[in-house]
């Protein structure tokens, strides 16, 4: 059993692979690959779009600096990223300074053609849909929101309003935290039980011992007394 919850607890240490990896071989601003960043591993608010547009990609990335601003110190456990759906003229530099516009924490990804389609059929049928008949300048103004392995765990219509998406946002990410709280300490609670028996185990055999040895010794003695 000990052998079991030992294992379990290295288990609970390993990474596991993400749902979708797809995600992880886009290249940030930087030409970093975004698996390599930290903010691989956490939730991710995700929408696509392309820096030459005027209107929805704007509002859409206002209503993100205002979810972000919002959350404070909660908003540290989120990524929030923005796809490019037109890579070959949304240059790295021309990311940069239309992201930096609204908020420096936004992450610019681009990615290859093949991996947008797959990402993009994965999460948002309409942008894949754009990209199937060649039109790149593709929005739709949908955020979604994803788990740490990239799964997909909600989507934000373009009317939900930034208070409500934090609302949202802080009770998934409450609902995590005690989640994972609960599991660790029910490991730990299961692994200190384990070696309590075992040491009152450890402590019963000791004595058994002793006994069993002191009585072999007092026979011992009767015996050499009677010749």
């Amino acid at each position: 059993v000990l052998a079991g919850l030992l294992g379990y607890a290295a288990y609970r240490s390993i990474p596991m692979p993400p749902a979708h990896d797809y995600l992880g071989s886009f290249q940030d601003t930087d030409g970093t690959l975004f698996a390599q960043r930290p903010e691989a591993s956490r939730y991710k608010l995700l929408t696509f779009g392309y820096t030459s547009c005027a209107d929805v990609c704007p509002t859409t990335l206002l209503k993100l600096h205002q979810v972000l601003q919002a959350l404070g110190r909660q908003g540290n456990e989120v990524a929030v990223v923005f796809v490019s759906t037109e890579p070959g003229i949304d240059t790295p530099e021309r990311m940069s300074a239309f992201l930096g516009a609204f908020d420096r924490q936004v992450i610019g990804l681009r990615g290859s053609p093949a991996n947008l389609e797959a990402v993009a059929r994965d999460l948002s049928p309409e942008t894949a849909e754009a990209l199937a008949h060649g039109r790149q300048r593709a929005h739709s103004g949908m955020i979604y929101l994803l788990r740490p392995d990239n799964s997909q765990l909600a989507i934000y219509s373009p009317t939900e309003a930034a208070g409500d998406i934090v609302k949202s946002l802080s009770a998934r990410l409450l609902r995590s935290s005690l989640d994972a709280d609960a599991g660790d300490a029910t490991a730990q609670f299961a692994l200190g039980t384990v070696l309590a028996r075992q040491q009152r185990w450890a402590e019963a055999q000791h004595a058994f011992f002793r006994a069993r040895s002191l009585a072999t010794a007092s026979a011992s003695r009767a015996s050499q007394a009677r010749w």
